[in-house]
């Protein structure tokens, strides 16, 4: 049985656990949004919606959804380029980069 103190000192650490690493995970765990991830590490460029979108054999509309949702875990970051939306991965993000070697070490799966 957990002493008042410990108790306290659990509740706190779980209130200031990152909250987005679940949403991290979570948006990694579909497979079309993995094969996005690691097919824009292992160009090692922005891409994209459109040549994402070729380059898997995806509809734009799809590929853009699954941006969204990278984008909003924090996974990838936007840039404008005139009418196109380009992406890449956000190496230095804290959450991702431990992620990094699992992403490069597989090919892109199908």
């Amino acid at each position: 049985m957990l002493n008042p103190r410990t108790l306290r000192t659990l509740q706190l650490l779980l209130r200031q656990a990152d909250t987005r690493v679940p949403a991290v995970f979570g948006a990694l765990g579909d497979p079309n949004r993995f094969r996005i991830i690691t097919l824009l590490l292992q160009r090692n460029q922005t891409l994209c919606v459109s040549d994402i979108a070729q380059i898997l054999g995806v509809t734009v509309p799809a590929v853009s959804q699954h941006l969204r949702v990278l984008q909003r875990s924090g996974v990838v970051t936007a840039t404008r380029l005139g009418q196109k939306t380009c992406y890449e991965v956000r190496r230095r993000e804290p959450l991702v980069r431990p992620l990094l070697p699992l992403f490069l070490r597989h090919p892109i799966p199908r």
